[in-house]
């Protein structure tokens, strides 16, 4: 289901995604992602960095969902040697 693109623009205005924001996830390689995951990304804090160094440390395939909540309980980001 589509989401009401009113919905869409009131919510990412309310916790700040900005065109820059949006860009950061495509200059690291997280291209289309769709935006309801951006808005919940920005809601607690989610990066291109702090995914990418997941992925640095061998965690592949992580659902964007699961980023959400990893950063949403305050899980840092792995250390690469570990």
């Amino acid at each position: 289901m589509d989401e009401d693109p009113l919905s869409v623009m009131i919510n990412s205005k309310s916790v700040g995604v900005t065109d820059d924001y949006i860009k950061s996830f495509d200059a690291m390689g997280y291209k289309n992602i769709p935006q309801g995951t951006i808005i919940n990304f920005k809601s607690v804090g989610v990066t291109p960095e702090y995914m990418k160094s997941f992925e640095e440390a061998g965690y592949k395939d992580v659902s964007y969902g699961t980023f959400v909540n990893l950063k949403s309980i305050g899980v840092v980001p792995p250390d690469k040697g570990r």
